[in-house]
């Protein structure tokens, strides 16, 4: 004690603690200490610590526990702690310290010998915790009590709980070609979601089944950010579809995406992508035109069941009621009949190729909409 590691790894005095602290000896030969500043304030140790811009402040050992002292010797209004440990303090000159006592801690934010903040509750190690699009001033941390457990977000710039750690997930929603980190907050818990701002606040979005981001729905172009081609595509608890916002939250159209299989229906997410489809009422498909300016623009509405949709050219096959029960019939994307034919079936066979059924015989379909006799089989893609 008293003394630093200098060159090559050789004690040399730490002038600091010598200009500041006076060492006693107890009876039994045992040192005790004492800051000049604080008299009679007998300390089983003590060392100096640096609490930002040059200020220096001191970690106290009494009664087997630690406690923090300003460049007076004046306790700080932080807990005693078994051990101390730096943080990683996002403003310059700030200095972070951890608190920890068994698997426990607490932050205290100092500047210039001063106590910024601390946090008001103990803190243990988070599990599962991800720092994708996190952005630097946001902290992920759990709290664990013999009753509950949950995560939230504290704010490393003044230690304030962003949200409070009752969620059992928090993710950060952000796009991978952003300048900006993220853009929202998911908190989910018990399978419901719910999107919040980046400093916390007022929720944006309640309720949410599931949330996940298109990053490219419209194509790129000079000047055109990743926040102008990117979409959320939203299921919220007991619709039947899905909602297509943009990445400030606004409708991009007012009809929802279909459900396949539980799960919002996006397609192929094909770069060459022209047309979306959506026909969540399962009675009418609604075709969009994916537009140069970043918009989507109602093309037509096409009575029936959707069966598949070329992305490229805007082909649909739809499946309808008629006299003699349901047939499949193809348009273009303006909602025209590209064959008159009502056909009896039709079948994907994978890498673009389809077929249709007319009296009994398969017949190739081709991407423009023809009908051909002669029948093509994938061999690869």
């Amino acid at each position: 004690m008293g003394y630093t590691t200098g060159h090559k790894g050789a004690p040399e005095e730490d002038e600091t603690w010598h200009a500041a602290v006076r060492t006693h000896i107890r009876d039994d030969g045992s040192p005790q200490f004492e800051l000049i500043t604080r008299p009679g304030q007998h300390l089983d140790s003590i060392e100096p610590i640096g609490l930002g811009d040059g200020a220096v402040g001191f970690v106290a050992l009494r009664h087997g526990c630690l406690q923090l002292l300003d460049p007076e010797g004046t306790a700080y209004p932080t807990p005693a702690f078994e051990k101390l440990e730096y943080d990683s303090a996002v403003t310059p000159g700030q200095v972070l310290l951890r608190l920890v006592t068994g698997s426990r801690y607490r932050l205290a934010l100092f500047g210039q010998g001063r106590l910024l903040a601390a946090s008001k509750q103990d803190y243990t190690a988070a599990p599962f915790s991800s720092r994708a699009f996190w952005p630097e001033h946001l902290r992920e941390v759990y709290v664990e009590t013999e009753h509950s457990s949950g995560h939230g977000i504290i704010d490393l710039r003044n230690l304030g709980e962003v949200l409070a750690p009752h969620w059992q997930h928090i993710a950060a929603i952000g796009l991978v070609e952003d300048s900006q980190p993220a853009r929202y907050l998911l908190a989910t818990r018990d399978a419901r979601s719910t999107l919040f701002p980046l400093d916390g606040g007022t929720p944006l979005i309640r309720d949410i089944a599931s949330l996940k981001k298109w990053e490219n729905l419209f194509p790129h172009a000079p000047g055109r950010q990743a926040t102008e081609r990117a979409a959320l595509v939203v299921r919220l608890e007991g619709e039947a579809g899905c909602r297509l916002l943009d990445m400030r939250l606004r409708p991009l159209m007012p009809h929802l995406l279909p459900l396949r299989q539980g799960h919002c229906d996006t397609g192929q997410n094909s770069t060459d992508r022209r047309y979306l489809f959506t026909d969540a009422d399962n009675q009418t498909v609604q075709v969009y035109a994916i537009e140069p300016d970043a918009r989507l623009r109602l093309v037509s509405s096409i009575p029936g069941r959707i069966e598949m949709g070329q992305e490229a050219t805007g082909l649909v096959v739809v499946k309808t009621p008629s006299k003699q029960g349901e047939v499949y019939r193809i348009h273009r994307a303006d909602g025209s009949l590209a064959s008159p034919t009502n056909y009896s079936g039709f079948q994907a066979l994978g890498c673009g190729f389809m077929e249709v059924q007319h009296q009994g015989r398969w017949l190739s379909l081709m991407s423009d909409g023809r009908v051909l006799e002669e029948r093509f089989y994938p061999f690869s893609c």
